[in-house]
């Protein structure tokens, strides 16, 4: 009987992610103690599925699959499925992007990074900052954020949060005000004018 395997690799399908099917198998290696290239090759071959071998036979040729190594298929592969977006594009469509109405600055920046990943940035702290500074929706933390003489990506972010979260503790206090004022009229005696036959 032999070793006990860890995982399943099921064929790739087109309506996957190639990006995530690639990462799944090489975990799978790694859990299974798989660090042969032949043997890894011959794995990936074999569960990746008719359609997806049919393609690297036509990637390769003239070669053969048996001609390469693993790590060649992966990299055709990745041409393939996953090619490199356009840089000019990609920066274009960071420098556009701006606060929505309503999304917090976290989620503002976590898309501002994901944006950022063929960017091709030297710098992407400064271009980070940059963004949150001019993109940011409200007028009171842009001029906040300008008026800093020193600012990195690290103090731009923290002070926006810090204003964020000081602008939602300031409404919810208004609005809990506001609660307790309806309630204390609703619950305040009224003053009963007297009718003018008892005058």
């Amino acid at each position: 009987m032999g070793a006990q395997s860890f995982g399943k690799l099921e064929p790739f399908q087109p309506t996957m992610a190639w990006n995530n099917y690639k990462e799944r198998m090489e975990f799978y290696f790694e859990a299974n103690g798989i660090a042969n290239d032949t043997s890894m090759r011959a794995i990936f071959l074999s569960c990746v599925g008719e359609a997806t071998y049919e393609i690297i036979r036509s990637l390769l040729t003239p070669l053969t699959p048996k001609d390469v190594s693993s790590h060649e298929i992966v990299e055709k592969l990745d041409k393939h499925f996953h090619p490199k977006p356009n840089e000019i594009v990609q920066r274009f469509a960071f420098h556009k992007r701006h606060q929505n109405s309503g999304e917090t600055i976290a989620d503002f920046v976590k898309d501002l990074r994901k944006l950022s990943e063929h960017c091709g940035f030297m710098e992407l702290d400064n271009m980070l900052r940059d963004q949150i500074v001019c993109g940011v929706t409200d007028e009171a933390l842009q001029k906040r954020l300008f008026s800093e003489p020193r600012l990195d990506f690290k103090r731009a972010y923290e002070i926006a949060i810090a204003h964020e979260a000081a602008y939602r503790n300031v409404r919810d206090v208004r609005g809990n005000g506001n609660d307790v004022l309806a309630v204390s009229m609703k619950n305040k005696p009224r003053k009963v004018e007297k009718l003018e036959c008892f005058r």
